[in-house]
């Protein structure tokens, strides 16, 4: 009974078994974190990481998202982000999409993260990242 409860709740989240920014093998845990009209977006709470970026060490998040466009086929893509708790900016750290258009070709890690992905004042999708990964301060 758990795990068909388990199986379910795993095919609930489109997409690869294996993000392809992280290491084969990796067991997901999404948590959905946001849905609405346009799609759906998850965050992994078992995958932990860092990266430098000018200078200080920031957490990544590994986000998967559905996303629904008018007259277009839903997409799934990853990112995974570099978040920065103390100024309240985020950046793509890597990226990858299953659709063709989407201008990434595989998975791809950014040499220069670009700490622009958040608009202020945040929107209450980023809010919720923010508060996953830095806490609800």
């Amino acid at each position: 009974m758990i795990f068909a409860a388990l199986m379910l709740l795993l095919a609930a989240v489109p997409g690869p078994q294996t993000s392809p920014l992280v290491e084969e093998g990796q067991s997901h845990e999404w948590v959905k974190l946001f849905a609405d009209d346009e799609g759906t977006l998850w965050i992994d709470s078992s995958w932990k990481s860092s990266r430098n970026v000018d200078g200080v060490d920031l957490p990544l998040v590994l986000m998967r998202t559905e996303l629904l466009l008018p007259d277009e086929a839903p997409f799934v893509a990853d990112l995974a982000m570099a978040v920065d708790c103390a100024d309240k900016r985020m950046g793509i750290a890597g990226a990858w999409a299953e659709a063709p258009d989407a201008m990434v070709d595989g998975a791809e890690w950014m040499d220069d993260i670009r700490m622009d992905f958040a608009q202020k004042p945040l929107d209450d999708q980023d809010v919720l990242i923010f508060n996953f990964v830095c806490g609800s301060d």
